[in-house]
């Protein structure tokens, strides 16, 4: 467990770990040969993605996170549904 995409990744890139990250993320290490792509024998299939909260206590850590995220294509088209490999 680490506390953000940048130490994981750093993680990933110094052999600490196996892990799994958003192909956009890590597209470019893969193609430099820093890290590899393994295919699953059982992949996971597609699956939708979902955000909830309370719109009555939308918190700064929250309206962060939507902010972030992007709209629903957005969210969709770069985090859930990035370039195969």
């Amino acid at each position: 467990m680490v506390p953000n995409w940048a130490s994981a990744l750093d993680c990933l890139r110094d052999g600490l770990c196996v892990g799994m990250a958003p192909a956009h993320q890590v597209l470019p290490w893969i193609e430099r040969g820093e890290l590899v792509a393994l295919q699953l024998s059982r992949p996971f299939p597609a699956s939708p993605s979902c955000v909830a909260w309370a719109q009555n206590k939308l918190s700064p850590a929250m309206a962060w996170l939507l902010e972030y995220l992007g709209d629903t294509k957005t969210m969709n088209q770069e985090w859930l549904n990035g370039p195969s490999f």
